[in-house]
Formats: C-alpha cells, sequence, structure tokens
C-alpha cells in the first residue's frame, strides 16, 4: 500500500481525517524565511516537501528517504509536482557537512528501539543549525488513545503487528512490551511517546512547545499526535 493510501487518503474516514489534520498542524508550525532551509527527516512520499515548497517557494526544501521503495515513490511524486525548491536524497552523506534553519520528523522515530532511536536523535541534532529549530512528531499509542485506535484499526483491518488483547491493555496503562530489537519496527504497539521526552533531555535538546492533533485540547488523553517544538 502507498504512503497516500496508508495517510491522507486512507480508505477510513477517520483515519483520513486524523493524518489530514496532522499535516495542517504541522505546516503551521514552520515560518520559513527567503533562503532558509527545512530538512524533512524520514519523508516518505514527500507530501509534507510539496506543501511547504509551494507555501515558502524562496526557501530550500530538503528531504531523506533512505527506504529504497519509499524513495523512487518520492522521486515520482517530485518530479510530478513540477516543484524546484525541492532536493531529495536517500543518504545523508550527500547533503555533507550543511546545517538547516529546521528539521522535521515526523511519524518516523516510533519504528525504532529504544538505542536505534537515540542515534536518530543525535543525527537530527547534528543537522540543525545553532539557532535552528527541529519539529518532530509522533504518534500517541496510550491510554485512552490506544483503545480508540487499536479499535478502529480492527473494524476498518487494518491492525498493527503485536496487536494482541494483552498489548493493547498494557497500552493502556503505558506498560512496557516487548517490540524486538529488529532495525526497522512496523507496528506501533508498544511505543510510548514519554520515553522520547527523557532521550531529548538526554540529548541537551530545549522543548520550546508541545502541541497535539487533532484536538488541540485533550492533549494526551484522546489525541493521535504528539508534535514536539525543540532547540538545541
Amino acid at each position: 500500500m502507498s504512503y497516500l493510501k496508508q495517510t491522507i487518503n486512507n480508505k477510513s474516514i477517520i483515519k483520513k481525517f486524523s493524518h489530514r489534520k496532522r499535516f495542517k498542524v504541522a505546516t503551521k508550525l514552520f515560518n520559513l524565511k527567503a533562503n532558509e532551509s527545512i530538512l524533512d527527516y524520514g519523508t516518505g512520499n514527500g507530501y509534507l516537501l510539496i506543501t511547504l515548497a509551494e507555501l515558502y517557494p524562496e526557501s530550500n526544501i530538503y528531504g531523506y528517504e533512505p527506504i529504497d521503495s519509499m524513495f523512487k515513490e518520492l522521486q515520482v511524486e517530485i518530479i510530478n509536482s513540477g516543484l524546484k525548491n525541492i532536493q531529495v536524497v536517500d543518504n545523508l552523506e550527500e547533503v555533507g557537512n550543511m546545517s538547516f534553519d529546521f528539521v522535521s520528523c515526523f511519524e518516523v522515530l516510533e519504528h525504532f528501539s529504544d538505542s536505534t532511536l537515540q542515534n536518530h536523535i543525535l543525527a537530527i541534532k547534528n543537522l540543525v543549525s545553532n539557532t535552528g529549530e527541529i519539529v518532530i512528531s509522533v504518534p500517541i499509542e496510550t491510554g485512552l488513545s490506544s483503545i480508540f485506535k487499536n479499535s478502529v484499526r480492527f473494524f476498518v483491518k487494518q491492525q498493527h503487528g503485536n496487536s494482541s488483547f494483552k498489548n493493547i491493555i498494557r497500552s493502556v496503562f503505558s506498560l512496557p512490551i516487548n517490540r524486538n530489537d529488529t532495525e526497522y519496527i512496523n507496528s506501533h504497539i508498544g511505543f510510548n511517546y514519554k520515553n522520547l521526552e527523557q532521550v531529548f533531555k538526554n540529548e541537551r535538546l530545549q522543548l520550546k512547545s508541545k502541541h497535539y492533533s487533532p484536538f488541540k485540547f485533550l492533549y494526551g488523553m484522546l489525541n493521535s499526535q504528539v508534535f514536539y517544538c525543540l532547540k538545541k
């Protein structure tokens, strides 16, 4: 299934609403000036890149996507967009020693074990300039959000791996779940966004603000995503 069909064009009305809302929240967190740059880390098919390139035609938009099949889809989308201020890479060495005014990372870090996740945070930190800003979003998979999300996944037949009744109950109470220390974890089950906040502290990243989607004032109780705005 393509990235668009998994997200903003999902056959589930609820999932479609959730993903479209998170992209709206995301774009409001940036205010790029002429000649400023942004790198989207793990950009998928480039939907965010295209949105930002249209909003900020005088800015420099970069996307990094290491998964080969996704990168091929990304290249097609960027070519079809006809936009000239977007560059995409599948290897971070291709951006060399560049530092960016913004680095974004949306719906990526939940796919990694704690040890690998920390390495990605360090890589992101090294890519942003000393005065720049990091914007990260991850799904909320604990508490009431876990019950609601997994119920929707069940009814639309898009369950995540490892979504046993036992693990869903553990997710509700934020209890640890064995996610296997593999290179890439497809399932969101067992991911706890609060653990990520400790990684930010370990890497001495300053939390500037926190935002939730799709419902601004429900915080972590019944939302799909949480956004973090960070600085060095």
